[in-house]
């Protein structure tokens, strides 16, 4: 958060995600999160070859063990692998990804483009994909997310806003591309 809404409330969070780059799957994944009062330290160790995986919070002391399905990815990877995987505007395309001892399907249908304006860059074509998420086979209620990215192989990420349940609202943007 910044200096004005860290007075209110300071968000400090930390991810850190190991991929693996030849099978581009997830390795372990981190979490180091101070909301306000709220902390968390946590690891998730994941066992491609046998589809398990160990969680550990290093607060509470907890541990799970838990099944994951083939190629599953945490939140910080599976954004690097969506700019991986071949698009077709209008055609579903469906993720796994753990986060903390929860495996979520993500769907989400790339929809019409859009040419959408980069600070030092100019106009660029994107599509946009709003996912929705399912965990147990049930729909995932909070929040929502969209994002805007661009057409061509990168898959630049250009915009993007997140809401939460409450009070929430989270928007990135590219200011420029070099």
């Amino acid at each position: 958060t910044n200096k004005f809404c860290s007075a209110i409330y300071k968000v400090e969070d930390r991810y850190v995600s190991y991929l693996d780059k030849e099978w581009l799957c997830t390795l372990r994944h981190e979490v180091y999160r101070r909301e306000g009062r709220y902390k968390k330290d946590a690891r998730t160790d994941f066992d491609q070859v046998n589809h398990r995986a160990h969680f550990k919070n290093f607060l509470d002391k907890s541990e799970k063990d838990f099944d994951i399905p083939p190629g599953v990815q945490d939140p910080l990877s599976m954004a690097y692998f969506f700019r991986l995987v071949p698009i077709e505007l209008g055609k579903t395309i469906q993720f796994s990804v753990c986060n903390n001892e929860g495996v979520y399907s993500l769907y989400g249908v790339p929809e019409s483009t859009w040419l959408v304006r980069v600070p030092g860059s100019g106009r660029m074509g994107s599509f946009l994909l709003q996912p929705y998420a399912k965990l147990d086979g049930k729909d995932v209620k909070k929040g929502k997310a969209a994002g805007y990215f661009s057409c061509d192989d990168r898959r630049v990420p250009l915009l993007a806003s997140v809401k939460g349940p409450v009070f929430t609202e989270v928007i990135g943007y590219l200011d420029k591309s070099e």
